[in-house]
């Protein structure tokens, strides 16, 4: 018996807008408190941040039938985009609002 899956997302450019305006761990802590939507690929393979502070940043996946392999295991590489995101997001909650960043020119 087939399987469906349906979720829904909003337009990343809501939080690609605030770049610059606002420090990076300000936006991830509005992502974190539902201030501003959860990028699309959150969604896709349901993964959830989970924690915010200045250089850490925490995701979690709760592996469900959809995430595994033929061997009825967790696909490997599922791995990727949880570090993708914690490894990209301790960097991005690092970024200063872009009128305190000091100009190299």
């Amino acid at each position: 018996m087939g399987r469906t899956r349906t979720y829904e997302w909003q337009d990343p450019a809501i939080v690609g807008a605030t770049a610059g305006r606002v420090s990076g761990v300000e936006v991830l802590r509005d992502l974190l408190e539902g201030h501003l939507p959860p990028p699309p690929l959150i969604a896709a393979l349901d993964f959830a941040l989970e924690e915010v502070e200045e250089g850490r940043v925490v995701f979690s996946l709760m592996p469900g039938e959809k995430h595994y392999n033929s061997l009825g295991s967790v696909h490997g590489g599922m791995y990727a985009p949880l570090l993708d995101s914690a490894a990209g997001g301790a960097v991005q909650s690092t970024l200063r609002r872009a009128r305190d960043t000091p100009r190299l020119i």
